[in-house]
């Protein structure tokens, strides 16, 4: 199945770097910014008992926003959440064993920004509500951008002249009717079909993704050849997340709504909070097999992972999504926590500027 199963337009108006400026303070992740990147802290662990820092030989390991990708607890129902695997070691050294071909793929990234958001009572689109002065959209734009990317397409629906007056500088699909995070990414196809590279998914309403976790994303996808690389997170309260079940070699096995999951699933901490890579005509190829769900006749990109397997194709996993960053925006009392995170970095961000100038 591809774009032609449903009429939609797309528009571009790209650059290579996004012109718009904003008030406030240094970006997240932006080189004035360090500590937007601060590694976690070396306590963490995650339900397996490695600590991050010795996961990954990477300048920080973040948490990423669930966006509209996965089910969080009080969230917008979206659809089913995915997660892939857990936390896969491996070092900087392994790099230099990736071909340069592969190395040196270029960098797409499809933002889901579609949704009206009716939680937030208010016309406005929800994207373009602002957190700390700039559209909550703007910030996973930045983060993308910061990580490399260079082809960002946004997918809209809801206010979509607004969304593309507002955020500059991107490509632009119009996905109407909203039928699912999959059906989301198959209007993108024609926008990408030449694309020959990585394809990041997010979702544009978690804007406490950092680009250090995109970082840490692409070095281990790429790395090991994957086909399909998922950041995951260890959270203190999994409830209504989708869990992470792995195989007898710690590979990944499943993904498990918590609506389905049995009582040893439910102890499971690890869950996906819809940050995910792929080789782009791996993705393509799956999402023109993909069926609609049968309650919901939504597709869903979640079961692509699991095609992918069927495959026998490398999947990754890289825990590298803290837990506060997993909280995305359906409300304005979400926003309103959000934003208090954000003002806290840049408190953080401030100081930290302060005592590298004495």
């Amino acid at each position: 199945m591809t774009s032609r199963m449903l009429g939609f337009t797309w528009g571009t108006d790209r650059g290579d770097e996004c012109s718009k400026s904003w008030e406030g303070s240094p970006r997240l992740g932006s080189p004035r910014c360090p500590s937007r990147d601060f590694a976690g802290p070396s306590t963490h662990r995650c339900y397996l008992g490695w600590r991050t820092n010795e996961l990954l030989n990477v300048a920080s390991h973040r948490q990423l926003a669930r966006g509209v990708i996965g089910n969080t607890p009080g969230f917008d129902p979206g659809i089913p959440s995915s997660s892939l695997g857990g936390p896969v070691p491996f070092k900087e050294k392994e790099m230099s064993t990736s071909s340069d071909n592969e190395q040196h793929k270029p960098l797409a990234a499809i933002i889901l920004a579609a949704g009206k958001g009716t939680r937030m009572n208010s016309d406005l689109p929800k994207v373009l509500h602002p957190v700390l002065d700039k559209p909550m959209v703007g910030w996973v734009v930045d983060a993308v951008k910061e990580s490399g990317c260079k082809r960002v397409v946004l997918v809209i629906g809801h206010g979509a002249e607004q969304v593309k007056d507002s955020i500059p500088h991107c490509e632009y699909v119009i996905q109407e009717p909203q039928l699912g995070t999959g059906h989301a990414v198959i209007v993108c196809e024609d926008a990408l079909k030449d694309f020959d590279g990585d394809v990041l998914v997010l979702g544009g309403d978690g804007p406490l993704l950092r680009s250090s976790t995109i970082d840490a994303m692409m070095e281990l996808h790429r790395s090991s050849g994957a086909l399909a690389t998922l950041a995951t997170s260890v959270i203190p309260d999994p409830t209504g997340y989708g869990r992470i079940v792995r195989d007898s070699d710690n590979r990944f096995e499943a993904i498990v709504e918590h609506k389905n999951a049995t009582p040893e699933q439910l102890e499971i901490h690890e869950v996906y909070p819809s940050y995910a890579v792929f080789n782009a005509k791996a993705l393509w190829n799956c999402l023109n097999d993909l069926e609609p769900n049968e309650l919901t006749n939504e597709y869903y990109l979640t079961e692509v992972p699991r095609m992918l397997k069927e495959q026998n194709a490398v999947i990754e996993i890289v825990n590298a999504v803290e837990p506060e960053d997993t909280l995305s925006i359906n409300t304005p009392e979400q926003l309103a926590e959000v934003e208090s995170i954000l003002r806290t970095r840049e408190a953080n961000c401030n100081h930290e500027n302060v005592e590298t100038q004495i």
